[in-house]
């Protein structure tokens, strides 16, 4: 199975006031096998949030400004360790749409043969 977004993102997106509650519902989430985490510099990221042709919403505007984006990729990477995570993988999408997907089927399969 695949999910998009899940767990660790609901995570770093919270508000700091929420992570008590979100503590108390941890134990009822099952953690992936492997997560992907999808990164890329931000002249990347706003290149292909704005060729995809609709109005940017205040939640991509917000990945985009260097400092929240910084925070956003240290909080990601401040969970690689975590058990709820599971394998964290890191892919670097500056490529093109074949080289990123290509990248993260080699690490998909990898954790795989790893698990096997």
């Amino acid at each position: 199975m695949v999910i998009d977004r899940y767990w660790l993102s609901t995570r770093v997106y919270a508000p700091t006031e929420a992570m008590p509650a979100l503590d108390g519902l941890e134990a009822q989430v099952v953690p992936p096998t492997l997560t992907l985490f999808a990164n890329a510099p931000e002249t990347v990221r706003r290149a292909r949030l704005t060729g995809r042709g609709g109005t940017l919403t205040r939640a991509d505007l917000e990945t985009l400004v260097g400092r929240r984006a910084e925070v956003l990729t240290r909080k990601y990477r401040a969970w690689n360790a975590s058990p709820m995570v599971g394998e964290f993988v890191e892919l670097d999408c500056s490529g093109s749409a074949n080289t990123v997907l290509a990248t993260a089927l080699a690490a998909v399969w990898e954790a795989g043969r790893r698990a096997a």
